[in-house]
């Protein structure tokens, strides 16, 4: 099927030697007919588009669906819909494109899934466009090992203030209960050991609609690693500050002492 427009195809061929898939009926609603060559960032897209539909993508992608219907402000859900800018020049096809009551106005949130296959620049790509347009983007992914992330999921860590986002048959039963989208949202913990800066793991459940958004930099986090670090560099620096007064103020205390004990031996002479 094409990766565009999901219409089916078929096997065609130049002189018998060249092969190629074509659309086994024109549709001229499906973007592969827009006219010019496609720009390398597009060809990026489609390629992306056309490999990630696996049984475990189709499970999350599940999963999140029935995650957002539980929202006590839920207004729609559009699946591998396009999206395009203001001036329809750009787009992109979301895998989730979430639509709920924002006060009086109803806002938009996107989502992506990525199971195993290594599309970084399309990452960045997406986190451009969705940024350029206002649009808060969530990456999801199906599990989280810190011990052996990958450079896929090692870009959406460290780019999105060192958070990732899953959702799974818990986080669906507690959105059910709690009647909104739950999220397990892992990260990293900034922490000193032995005077040098270390990371430990971290994970809590939160909310879709508690999530910060930073617009500047077109990201949605749960836990703010970059106000921790800091914190804990602070921490670090006044205990060895204050370590510093101490040793000192020991070791002006020993000069004084010093000085008094070869007084009292002058005066006493």
């Amino acid at each position: 099927r094409c990766p565009d427009c999901r219409g089916n195809l078929r096997l065609n061929s130049f002189l018998g030697e060249k092969f190629y898939f074509t659309h086994a009926y024109k549709n001229m609603d499906c973007p592969s007919f827009e006219r010019g060559k496609l720009s390398e960032e597009q060809v990026r897209a489609r390629q992306y588009n056309g490999r990630k539909e696996g049984p475990d993508h189709k499970e999350i992608k599940d999963i999140l669906c029935q995650s957002l219907r539980c929202a006590e402000n839920f207004v729609g859900i559009d699946e591998e819909k396009y999206l395009w800018n203001e001036s329809r020049t750009r787009w992109r096809k979301p895998d989730i494109a979430f639509s709920f009551q924002d006060g009086n106005t109803i806002s938009k949130k996107v989502f992506e899934i990525q199971v195993s296959y290594t599309f970084v620049t399309v990452i960045y790509e997406r986190k451009i466009f969705y940024g350029d347009n206002n649009i808060p983007l969530l990456w999801l992914f199906k599990d989280v090992d810190f011990n052996s992330l990958n450079i896929t999921r090692d870009d959406a860590l460290y780019s999105n203030n060192c958070n990732i986002f899953t959702v799974n048959r818990r986080t669906l039963a507690l959105s059910k209960e709690r009647k909104c989208p739950m999220l397990e949202c892992h990260f990293m913990v900034p922490v000193i050991k032995n005077g040098i800066l270390d990371y430990d793991k971290g994970m809590t459940e939160v909310s879709l609609f508690d999530l910060k958004y930073d617009r500047k930099l077109g990201i949605q986090y749960g836990f703010d690693f970059k106000i921790e670090k800091l914190r804990a560099l602070r921490n670090h620096l006044i205990e060895c500050v204050d370590k510093k007064y101490e040793d000192m103020r020991d070791s002006d205390q020993a000069s004084i002492n010093n000085a008094l004990k070869l007084l009292n031996v002058d005066i006493g002479n």
